[in-house]
């Protein structure tokens, strides 16, 4: 049996059975949509959650299709790589019947021209004879003739002779030129016969790499035979899993019908808690006004904890800067940079350390090294004028107030404080982002990334690097641990707001949208004490500060393509836990500080 038949029996084996698994998952999708219409018609409670639920089933369904549907690539790409075999074996049995055929002619042709050269060398030999012959009898004829002839006609016979001899020696020289044209005509079809004979040995050499072609394409079409038969295998394993799969997935499924109920009524409380805790707020929100009522209308300064009891507070450091080098006039700004999380505090102090390069010093607080945990910072090194202070000009200090316990000292001159916040849907959805990377950080730090590393400086290549390992093997929280969240965020974004948007603290804050703002005003106050270089650098960012700093359009995305899905699916709590908090604001100032886009949301 040819290769060929072989080829196309396998291909008629492989092939017919695409319709059986169409078939096949056909009822399964079948049998997945009544699921579905089934745990449709049993779904009460709230929207959000069950559609949560029935993405999750669509996911898995979803999953066991492209599984299915890798079976048809995986066979097309086998009869393609089969017919190409098919037809390159085709094309060399061609080639090499074309190439028989031509040395068959070949070695017809040396034979004529063999026949040709043995005719000529008989005709040459022919004339040589003939010669001799002609010159003997002639010899003969003569001697005989005088011997019996007289003297009388031995003129007339000499005539004849001569005549005869003439004749002869016509004969003997169209007889030599015939014998030179048969030399010469014998030397150039012994050049074509020795031409003829490389030609047929080339055509042998031919044959031969034909014939080792043809060996390989042999051996390359019974390895991939062999790589068809391993892939059979395959395909039949993954298919008995697949149908273990499809009975672990059809058990989970008839698990979710009662994690339903159960999911609904933990999400119906939470939303309970969630409403709870926003009517405490906005009571004691309440009360908070009415205090500033009974004041005229104004929040005293006073009337926040005395900065003076707070652990954090540092005296000695307070009254260096207060006093001793406020009165100096000294050119130095001590930067105390409160922030609610992800309101571009980084990107402020990233743009600060560009144009004042060793002007100014920075403290993380939460994980910088040595940090003294002092407000104001105790290390007044950078402030001595003894000690470096006009290597440094600026010196700044971040915090969140996570506790709301921060030391709330008074600032001056040279003790300033800035106050950054943002649209709440904002900062909610990015710093939801962030704390993902937290609740993953075991498996972050089997990829060598630390969470001490992403918090330091948020470096767009380690979160990226760290995104992108979330996408891959990540985990991301349930919605039930999305509402705890939220509760416990929207409670310390408006403590922090009333804390710090009050009195004459508002005067520092700084919305999102008006961070280039405050760093330009900060770097011109610091201009007529800074080198040329820096001076250059500031001047030249100012032109163009517009460019370098913008907001998400789309508050639900992210860099990471799990934790935008997820936003997508919960953007409703969001929405409303944002909403909440700028509802609650007694301050108003989170109203302002909606980026353009949000304000098409209806926020009574």
């Amino acid at each position: 049996m040819s290769l060929k038949t072989n080829l196309r029996q396998l291909k008629d084996f492989l092939f017919p059975g695409r319709k059986r698994r169409r078939e096949y998952l056909a009822k399964l999708s079948q049998q997945i949509t009544n699921l579905e219409l089934e745990l449709a018609a049993s779904r009460v409670g709230s929207e959000e959650q069950t559609r949560s639920l029935f993405t999750n089933i669509e996911t898995k369904s979803a999953e066991l299709s492209q599984r299915l549907s890798l079976l048809d690539p995986a066979l097309e790409s086998i009869h393609r790589i089969l017919e190409q075999h098919d037809t390159q074996l085709s094309a060399s049995v061609s080639q090499s019947q074309t190439l028989e055929s031509r040395v068959s002619g070949e070695i017809q042709r040396i034979d004529s021209l063999q026949l040709q050269q043995t005719d000529i060398t008989g005709l040459v030999n022919l004339n040589a004879q003939k010669q001799s012959e002609l010159k003997a009898e002639l010899k003969n004829e003569l001697l005989e003739e005088i011997e019996q002839g007289s003297v009388a006609n031995l003129n007339g016979q000499i005539r004849e002779f001569e005549q005869r001899f003439s004749s002869i020696l016509a004969k003997l020289d169209w007889l030599e030129k015939s014998t030179l044209e048969a030399n010469s005509s014998r030397e150039y079809h012994q050049n074509e016969i020795a031409l003829l004979h490389k030609y047929v040995e080339s055509i042998g050499i031919a044959l031969q790499s034909v014939g080792q072609r043809i060996s390989n394409l042999k051996s390359q079409l019974e390895g991939q035979l062999g790589s068809v038969s391993q892939s059979i295998e395959s395909l039949a394993l993954n298919s008995r899993k697949f149908a273990s799969e499809k009975d672990e997935y059809s058990n989970r499924l008839s698990e979710l019908g009662g994690l339903i109920e159960t999911c609904i009524q933990q999400f119906n409380n939470r939303m309970a808690n969630l409403l709870d805790g926003f009517s405490q707020v906005v009571q004691a929100d309440q009360a908070h006004t009415n205090r500033s009522n009974d004041n005229g209308g104004i929040i005293k300064f006073s009337e926040a904890p005395d900065y003076r009891n707070s652990p954090k507070f540092c005296d000695e450091s307070f009254a260096l800067y207060s006093r001793e080098l406020n009165d100096s006039g000294l050119p130095f700004i001590y930067l105390d940079l409160k922030s609610i999380p992800r309101s571009g505090l980084h990107y402020f102090q990233r743009t600060l350390a560009t144009l004042l390069d060793q002007k100014m010093s920075f403290c993380e607080w939460y994980n910088e090294p040595g940090c003294c945990q002092k407000m104001p910072c105790a290390l007044t090194g950078f402030a001595n004028r003894k000690n470096g202070f006009a290597a440094t000009n600026l010196r700044m200090v971040k915090s969140h107030d996570f506790d709301l316990d921060d030391p709330t000292f008074p600032t001056s001159e040279v003790i300033q404080r800035r106050i950054l916040i943002r649209d709440p849907l904002f900062s909610l959805t990015s710093w939801w982002s962030l704390d993902v990377l937290t609740r993953n950080a075991e498996l972050l730090h089997r990829h060598g990334i630390s969470l001490t590393k992403i918090n330091y400086l948020h470096e767009s290549a380690v979160l990226n690097s760290a995104y992108s390992i979330i996408d891959d093997e990540g985990e991301i929280p349930a919605a039930d641990e999305l509402v705890h969240w939220l509760e416990t965020k929207s409670a310390y974004s408006l403590g922090f707001i009333r804390k710090w948007g009050v009195g004459s603290e508002r005067d520092n804050v700084v919305f999102y949208k008006n961070v280039n703002r405050a760093i330009e005003q900060l770097a011109t106050q610091l201009l007529p004490y800074l080198p040329a270089d820096a001076k250059d650098r500031i001047e030249n960012w100012c032109g163009r500060k517009s460019d370098g700093f913008k907001s998400r359009t789309n508050p639900f995305s992210s860099s990471s393509r799990k934790i935008g899905e997820f936003l997508d699916r919960h953007s409703g709590m969001f929405l409303d836990t944002a909403d909440e908090i700028v509802r609650s604001d007694s301050t108003k100032l989170f109203r302002e500080s909606l980026e353009p886009s949000a304000l098409a949301r209806t926020i009574a």
